[in-house]
């Protein structure tokens, strides 16, 4: 996939972006980071559904979206320039039932 990506978005815009960044090496060492991690994350869903119940593992793949509310969450109240769009009282209601809602149902496999 990541061969994919690559082969389609290569093109000589892209590639005079990357030869104008002023710290290239740096930039280049957060994105081998970035596919490692990926890589590791990938290989280690593979080990524990060899080792645990598939039901169980594919819930808590599932929940990833959990982690990046909370983080954006964080970053919000830490950054609030970060965010483009700061949400409101009615949204965070939304996004700590919807976390505790993915809890639940982890909670639910994991007990059966």
């Amino acid at each position: 996939m990541g061969g994919t990506f690559l082969a389609v978005s290569l093109n000589r815009t892209i590639i005079g972006q990357w030869r104008d960044l002023p710290d290239r090496k740096k930039a280049l060492g957060y994105v081998a980071l970035d596919e490692s991690v990926s890589i590791i994350g990938i290989v280690l869903q593979f080990w524990a559904m060899q080792n645990g119940p598939v039901s169980l593992v594919a819930t808590i793949i599932a929940s990833r979206p959990v982690f990046v509310a909370i983080y954006s969450i964080i970053l919000s109240f830490l950054l609030p320039e970060f965010l483009i769009r700061i949400p409101g009282k009615r949204t965070m209601i939304m996004r700590f039932v919807a976390i505790g809602l993915i809890f639940a149902g982890i909670s639910i496999i994991y007990t059966m």
